[in-house]
């Protein structure tokens, strides 16, 4: 739900798609019942005082339709979820309703079975370890 001020431009808050990991699309459709020129971004954060906005952008609107507006963000945090709206100003601010999205992934643990036992034990801090293969031995990693 928005909140509608008479002959004011505002937007509706559509649901994100296109989440990966680290990136999203935001969507909304913005209206302005008096016609001209508007002013919208997105607003988005990890919680409901948002604190990242996108770049603002103008659209010009003279049929007093929804039009669809979108924007793609990047360098999100793996698992971690978002909370996103649309705002339009023309002539006073107005936000859509809070969304929210969760990016994919996050900490994985790697755990791995070998047969015999790896040596040096395993730890997760190595990043660089070479093993001596034995024909006989068998490894398989887990995610």
């Amino acid at each position: 739900m928005a909140l509608v001020i008479a002959g004011c431009a505002g937007g509706v808050t559509m649901p994100a798609n296109g989440v990966t990991d680290t990136t999203a699309t935001v969507k909304g459709l913005i209206f302005d019942p008096a016609d001209g020129t508007v002013s919208y971004w997105f607003e988005y954060g990890a919680t409901k005082s948002y604190g990242s906005e996108t770049t603002h952008r103008s659209l010009v609107i003279n049929d007093r339709d929804n039009h669809p507006v979108s924007e793609d963000l990047s360098g999100l945090g793996p698992g971690t979820t978002y909370h996103c709206r649309v705002c339009a100003k023309e002539p006073v601010t107005v936000c859509g309703a809070d969304r929210k999205f969760t990016t994919s992934g996050g900490a994985s643990q790697l755990s791995i079975t070998a047969e015999p036992a790896l040596y040096p034990d395993f730890d997760p801090a190595v990043s660089d370890w070479t093993p001596s293969i034995r024909a006989r031995s068998a490894y398989r990693l887990f995610p």
